[in-house]
C-alpha cells in the first residue's frame, strides 16, 4: 500500500491528506497503517483535529453574532411597535375627543333649529 519512498514527513502527509482523516484512523484501527508513520501521522491528526476546534469555536462565535444581532433586531421592533401602540391608543383618545366634540355640536345644532321653529309654531292663525 505505500512505498518506501513516503517514508519522509512530506510524503506521508501527502498520503494523509490522499487518505483523509476519518480513513486513516480506520487503518490505524484495523492496524493497516505503518508504524513508522505514527509520530508524523499522530502530529497531523491534532492538527487537523485543532483545525475542526478552530472552525467549530469560529461557527459558534458566527452564531452567537448572528443571535446577538437577531436579538437586538427584535428589540428595535418591539420599541417601534410599542411606540406605534402608544400613538395609535393616543390618536383613538384623540378621535374619541373629536367624535364627542362632533356629538354636542349636533345636538347643539338640533337644538337651535328647534329654538329657530318654535317662533313660527306658536304663532297663532
Amino acid at each position: 500500500m505505500f512505498s518506501q519512498n513516503n517514508e519522509s514527513r512530506k510524503g506521508i502527509i501527502t498520503q494523509l491528506e490522499k487518505h483523509g482523516v476519518s480513513q486513516v484512523k480506520t487503518l490505524i484501527a484495523a492496524g493497516r497503517w505503518p508504524d513508522n508513520f505514527m509520530p508524523v501521522t499522530l502530529d497531523w491528526l491534532k492538527s487537523k483535529d485543532d483545525e475542526a476546534a478552530s472552525f467549530q469555536n469560529a461557527s459558534n462565535l458566527e452564531m452567537a453574532s448572528a443571535a446577538s444581532r437577531a436579538a437586538t433586531a427584535a428589540e428595535r421592533a418591539a420599541t417601534a411597535a410599542e411606540a406605534q401602540a402608544v400613538s395609535a391608543s393616543e390618536q383613538a383618545r384623540i378621535a374619541h375627543k373629536a367624535l364627542m366634540t362632533a356629538r354636542i355640536a349636533a345636538a347643539i345644532g338640533a337644538i337651535a333649529l328647534i329654538c329657530s321653529i318654535i317662533p313660527y309654531l306658536l304663532r297663532t292663525p
